[in-house]
């Protein structure tokens, strides 16, 4: 079964609003996804994003070196997620929309799979490299 991957669905991640937790700032704002626009109220006091009508919590978590760092809590399973995807169901994290990465759908039997990797090794030696055909010119 091909699911869903995190590449093709519209994402916010909680590194949007770091600056503003950090500062304690909060407010309304925007932001574009695929050139619609998106408003938000945050209240950094109380930790809660509101995405239209979705209300998300903003959990934290200490580090072993100080500090702390941020997450969403999923409004679907209340789990802690550094992403959250907008889909069909609503604002999700990656495990509640079912999606997967790219990298997760390629088998050992997918050419096209070690064509992408060719293609990415020949752009790190050369950064101009261009594939102009499917099939290479062989001399006659």
């Amino acid at each position: 079964m091909v699911k869903n991957i995190v590449e093709r669905v519209l994402n916010i991640g909680i590194g949007s609003f770091k600056e503003y937790l950090k500062e304690g700032r909060s407010g309304k704002g925007s932001f574009t996804i695929n050139d619609s626009e998106v408003e938000f109220i945050l209240n950094a006091r109380e930790r809660i994003l509101y995405i239209g009508n979705c209300e998300i919590d903003i959990l934290t978590t200490s580090c072993h070196y100080g500090g702390f760092r941020y997450w969403f809590e999923c409004p679907s399973c209340g789990k802690r997620a550094g992403r959250l995807y907008f889909t069909n169901h609503g604002i999700q994290c990656r495990t509640c929309s079912n999606l997967n990465y790219r990298s997760q759908q390629n088998t050992k039997t997918d050419c096209w799979s070690y064509y992408n990797m060719a293609q990415k090794v020949a752009r790190q030696i050369d950064k101009d490299y261009k594939f102009d055909s499917v099939y290479p010119v062989f001399p006659v």
